[in-house]
């Protein structure tokens, strides 16, 4: 079952960056040695990884309302948690990182400002 990781990895990194770099993705997953090495004897972190890739899938899923997300998460984090709870750790220290750096960068007066275009005058103005 852990094959499928790859092809989520990719479906991830597909949802944000071109389709060649989002094959380069899969395969950095596929060629860390431990994906051929301790993988395939630690069952329930493979199962777990497949929890963490459907969520993350989930969560950045936008055509779902948010209530739909969130549901989908907490049941994917109820998987991940019933099969490897070390990873579930691991997981949610990334989530409230991430939580935490969009809320920082939400507080920025000057984040808003950079990501409007600003309007030039042209020259008959």
């Amino acid at each position: 079952m852990f094959a499928a990781c790859p092809v989520l990895v990719y479906a991830i990194a597909r949802r944000y960056w071109t389709g060649s770099i989002a094959v380069l993705a899969a395969v950095y997953f596929v060629g860390f040695p431990t994906f051929f090495t301790d993988m395939p004897f630690l069952n329930r972190q493979e199962i777990a990884f497949l929890f963490v890739c459907v969520a993350i899938l989930f969560i950045t899923n936008i055509e779902w309302s948010l209530q739909r997300r969130r549901i989908a998460l907490f049941v994917a984090s109820a998987g991940v948690e019933l099969s490897h709870y070390s990873t579930m750790y691991l997981f949610l220290g990334t989530l409230l990182a991430a939580w935490a750096g969009q809320h920082a960068s939400a507080l920025d007066p000057g984040a808003e400002q950079q990501a409007e275009p600003t309007a030039r005058a042209g020259p008959g103005a």
